[in-house]
């Protein structure tokens, strides 16, 4: 059987996105950073608390049982 657990996060702070994102090893980052006012901006007009940054995301687990013969 598999056991779903979505695990869905609403983040309706800009700043957290941006930490999150600057955080993240590669070129990413840099493109980020070079442009950080303008990136900043973006986030704060496409963000609020009444429309947070959606993150679906979700884990499970796989379960197996082995019968036991008597």
């Amino acid at each position: 059987t598999v056991e779903e657990q979505k695990n869905d996060l609403l983040v309706p702070e800009p700043e957290a996105i941006y930490q999150y994102l600057c955080s993240l090893p590669g070129e990413l980052k840099n493109k980020i950073t070079e442009r950080e006012k303008a990136f900043r901006d973006y986030l704060e007009k496409q963000m609020s608390a009444e429309k947070p940054f959606f993150i679906h995301k979700s884990t499970g687990i796989f379960c197996g049982y082995k019968s036991i013969r008597t």
